[in-house]
């Protein structure tokens, strides 16, 4: 009988990983979490729906999108408005550079603030007291 700790260490794991040896090839797959599978399923036999259709069938997705946002939001403490889902690894990171670089322009764009003592400008408007 496992202990109540096992069971704990092994919550959600996948039975193929919870005997066997570390699996360390999670570039070519990886295997789903047995909550995060339960969670989906509704979305992957009943509400299939594309989240982003106005249609009767987006509709349960788009709230289920909308929920996981929030959920994230709060975890993280950021606001829903600030979460972006992907498709990929590769389309966040594209994502992620190319917020780097427009920031990195915009920063060029605008002029620099004044050093933290700078003091009172010079000139006449300054000798005036």
């Amino acid at each position: 009988m496992p202990t109540a700790r096992a069971t704990r260490r092994h919550a959600g794991m996948p039975a193929g990983l919870r005997n066997g040896p570390v699996y360390m090839d999670y570039n070519a797959t990886t295997p789903v979490d047995s909550r995060v599978l339960a969670a989906m399923m509704p979305f992957l036999d009943t509400h299939f729906g594309n989240p982003s259709s106005s249609h009767h069938y987006g509709d349960a997705p788009h709230a289920a999108v909308a929920r996981a946002r929030e959920q994230i939001a709060a975890l993280i403490g950021a606001v829903p408005d600030e979460i972006t889902f992907t498709g990929s690894g590769s389309e966040a990171d594209a994502m992620a550079i190319r917020g780097v670089a427009i920031a990195a322009i915009d920063a060029m764009r605008e002029p620099p603030p004044p050093p933290p003592d700078a003091g009172p400008p010079a000139g006449p408007a300054a000798r005036e007291v």
